[in-house]
């Protein structure tokens, strides 16, 4: 590269976002006019945000100037002034799972949502029942992931029953964890000593043991997945609900 390319290409840089080895073929196509370089630059960037997003070259053109000519901040913004959040989050999260993760953060961050350890489920029961239903089955979900099965039974399995049950239709599942709360109840009320924690883990062996509590974990496992896909259709089927 000569003197006088470098200096072109310099020239050309602090005029539009390009590389080198881009710019270089930019000014070698526009036989070295610096300002007939940005031209087809500019026009080959409109051209192929006009064929990967459909809108209108004057739409496009706009948001282009607005971010000189970024090709992912250009796109960013649009996107934001097409879709809501939520929208955002499916388009980008293709793995169920971390989508309806991502929603719920974006519930979270969009309302005065106190979260200590975990959530106060008496703190969201304002909200739209769908919306209700993502952010205490997520939450659990996660509890039962850190603490285990067996502890999450004792935690807000009234709510996530119902939950399952009359919203997202997973009735069998709902009763296989209520009758296994009811016995992991008479368990530790069997082995109740005040203090003693020693009772309390034969009481937790006992539980983990039982045909019950395995034949409930068994169906937790291969509906889980189940579970996921049934929040994040809640979340697409009520998208305007959601931020």
């Amino acid at each position: 590269m000569n003197e006088t390319s470098k200096q072109q290409l310099s020239l050309l840089r602090q005029r539009i976002p390009v590389g080198l080895s881009s710019g270089l073929k930019l000014l070698e196509n526009a036989g070295g006019d610096i300002n007939k370089a940005e031209l087809l630059f500019r026009e080959d960037i409109l051209q192929t945000l006009v064929r990967k997003i459909g809108l209108p070259e004057d739409v496009i053109q706009r948001h282009l100037i607005s971010n000189n000519f970024d090709i992912d901040a250009t796109v960013k913004r649009i996107d934001e002034e097409r879709f809501t959040l939520t929208e955002r989050i499916l388009r980008r999260y293709k793995h169920k799972a971390e989508a309806v993760d991502q929603v719920r953060f974006a519930v979270l961050g969009q309302n005065d949502v106190y979260k200590g350890s975990w959530l106060d489920f008496k703190q969201l029961t304002a909200f739209p029942k769908e919306v209700y239903c993502l952010l205490t089955l997520n939450e659990w979900l996660l509890y039962a992931d850190y603490e285990g099965l067996d502890v999450a039974l004792s935690f807000e399995l009234e709510v996530i029953t119902n939950q399952l049950e009359t919203v997202l239709g997973l009735s069998a599942l709902a009763d296989a964890l209520r009758q296994t709360q009811e016995l992991a109840d008479l368990l530790y009320k069997k082995y109740e000593i005040t203090g003693n924690h020693e009772n309390y883990i034969k009481a937790a062996r006992e539980l983990d043991e039982s045909d019950i509590y395995r034949q409930c974990e068994q169906m937790y496992k291969e509906q889980r997945d189940l579970l996921i896909e049934r929040l994040y259709d809640l979340v697409t089927a009520n998208v305007h609900l959601f931020p």
